[in-house]
């Protein structure tokens, strides 16, 4: 009983220990990043309205409130010729189908329960299933769109399902 507890103790500490390894990479790269983006000129749009032309992008996580946010860098060129770059967050969800739909605010209430720090928010919401013979007829299939806060926990809650 005693190795059963100390196994336990030692795989959440080294799931923090891991934890914080990803996190202290994450800020470093961060930085080198800001860096090289301020060497070639792009600097932050922040809240005010530009107008330019996106010549890049890509996806990144952004802390914010001790919580790590998917967001997508987009790279612009703005027409006096300067360069500026912006944020752009989003939730990264999936699909999630149950053989009956009566039973979808049953398994939403366990996601949210078993996940409360990985999912953002469940959903459920009507899609047409296009793999039905008669797709065309409207017909309408309720589905759960859970959202997550970044890829990562998105990953963890589907792997799980």
């Amino acid at each position: 009983m005693a190795s059963l507890h100390s196994r336990a103790f030692n795989s959440a500490e080294a799931r923090e220990e891991k934890e914080a390894r990803i996190k202290a990479s994450r800020e470093e790269r961060a930085k080198k990043l800001e860096k090289l983006e301020a060497e070639y000129g792009y600097v932050s749009a922040g809240d005010e309205d530009r107008v330019g032309w996106l010549v890049n992008f890509s996806t990144t996580s952004v802390t914010k409130n001790n919580r790590v946010y998917s967001a997508v860098k987009c790279y612009f060129i703005a027409e006096d010729s300067t360069n500026f770059k912006a944020l752009a967050f989003f939730s990264p969800y999936f699909y999630l189908y149950a053989r009956s739909a009566r039973k979808l605010p049953e398994i939403s209430n366990a996601l949210q329960k078993q996940f409360t720090d990985q999912i953002e928010k469940v959903e459920i919401i009507g899609k047409e299933d296009l793999d039905l013979k008669n797709h065309l007829s409207g017909k309408v299939r309720h589905v759960l769109k859970v959202s997550c806060y970044n890829v990562q926990d998105l990953m963890e809650v589907r792997n799980f399902v």
